[in-house]
C-alpha cells in the first residue's frame, strides 16, 4: 500500500505547487484565467506545467494591471471545463502547495461547482502561513520570502513563475525547520501548531527567558535574525539577560560584544549557562 503524501519525509513526499491568476478577488464574480502546477517529489522537480483559461467575465482592471493579462489575450484560451481534468490529474496524490492557498482552493472549488462537479478533496500546506511564523519578515509576500532564504527564484504575478517560488519557498522553509529531512509534511504540520505564538510551547519557553532575565543569568539563545545581506539566518547567541521589556528581553550579547535587545516572536529555544554547563550538550528548552 503506498503511503499518503503526507506520511513520508518531506525530501521525497510527492507535492505540486500551485499558482493560479484571477480576473479579480471575488470567488463568485471573477474567474482563473491562467493555472501552473509545478510536480516535485520533495525538493526535486519532476515537471512545470501552464495554461492560460478563457474567461467568462472580464479581466479587472487592476488584476489586468498586476499580471499583463487582457482579455484579447485569453480569447483563444481553453475554457476551464476543457482544463479542469488535466488539473485534477496534475494534483491526484499530492500535497497541494500554494501562497496563501485557501484562496486558491476556493477558486478551484467555484470552478468545479460551476459546471456540477463537486470539489477536489486536497491536503495543503499554505507557504505564507509557514513562512509568518517561523521567519522575522516585515512582509511575507512571495517575493519578500524568496529574497530573505537567498532563492534564486523570480515571482513576477504569473502563474508559473509564482509556483516556481512558491515550491522552492516551501523546502527551504521544511529545510529550516528540519535541517535533517526526516520528518513527513504531518509533522512538519506538527511543528508549525507547536510554534504557535499563543501556544503552550512557546509560552513556556518565554517563561524560561524571563525567569532568566530575572536572575540575571547567562544563557544560550537559538535566535532568528537577518544578515548584512538581508537574509533571514538562525544564529546561537550567547547572551547575559539583564531585563526584559514587554516582548523583549535586553542582555549583554557575548557574540556580538555589546547590549541588545531580543524579541520573544525570534527567539527559538534557551538554555542556561552555568561555568560548568558551557558544552556542546547543553540542553536547549525549544
Amino acid at each position: 500500500m503506498t503511503p499518503r503524501a503526507d506520511a513520508v519525509p518531506w525530501t521525497s513526499a510527492p507535492v505540486a505547487a500551485i499558482d493560479l491568476e484571477m480576473t479579480g478577488l471575488d470567488v463568485e464574480r471573477d474567474r482563473i484565467v491562467e493555472v501552473a502546477i509545478v510536480q516535485a517529489e520533495g525538493e526535486v522537480v519532476g515537471s512545470t506545467w501552464s495554461t492560460l483559461v478563457r474567461a467568462e467575465v472580464p479581466m479587472g482592471r487592476a488584476a489586468s494591471k498586476v499580471t499583463g493579462l487582457t482579455d484579447a489575450a485569453l480569447v483563444d484560451a481553453p475554457s476551464w471545463a476543457s482544463v479542469a481534468d488535466e488539473v485534477a490529474q496534475r494534483l491526484a496524490g499530492r500535497v497541494v502547495l500554494g501562497h496563501r492557498v485557501a484562496a486558491d482552493v476556493a477558486f478551484l472549488d467555484a470552478a468545479e461547482r460551476r459546471r456540477g462537479r463537486d470539489p477536489w478533496a486536497l491536503s495543503t500546506v499554505d507557504t505564507h502561513a509557514w513562512a509568518a511564523r517561523w521567519l522575522a519578515l516585515r512582509s511575507h509576500r512571495l517575493a519578500e520570502v524568496s529574497a530573505a532564504l537567498a532563492l534564486d527564484v523570480a515571482p513576477a504575478h504569473r502563474a508559473l513563475s509564482d509556483a516556481v517560488a512558491t515550491h522552492a519557498c516551501w523546502a527551504a522553509l521544511a529545510a529550516w525547520r528540519d535541517p535533517s529531512g526526516v520528518l513527513s509534511i504531518d509533522a512538519l504540520r506538527e511543528r508549525w501548531h507547536d510554534d504557535d505564538p499563543a501556544g503552550p510551547r512557546r509560552a513556556a519557553l518565554w517563561r524560561t527567558v524571563l525567569e532568566a532575565a530575572h536572575r540575571g543569568e547567562r544563557v544560550r539563545l537559538v535566535y532568528v535574525g537577518r544578515d548584512a545581506e538581508d537574509r533571514v539566518v538562525r544564529t546561537t547567541r550567547d547572551v547575559t539577560l539583564r531585563a526584559s521589556q514587554g516582548d523583549q528581553v535586553v542582555g549583554f550579547c557575548h557574540l556580538r560584544g555589546e547590549e541588545r535587545k531580543f524579541r520573544r516572536s525570534r527567539i527559538e529555544a534557551v538554555a542556561s549557562l552555568t561555568p560548568a554547563s558551557v558544552t556542546a550538550e547543553t540542553r536547549l528548552i525549544g
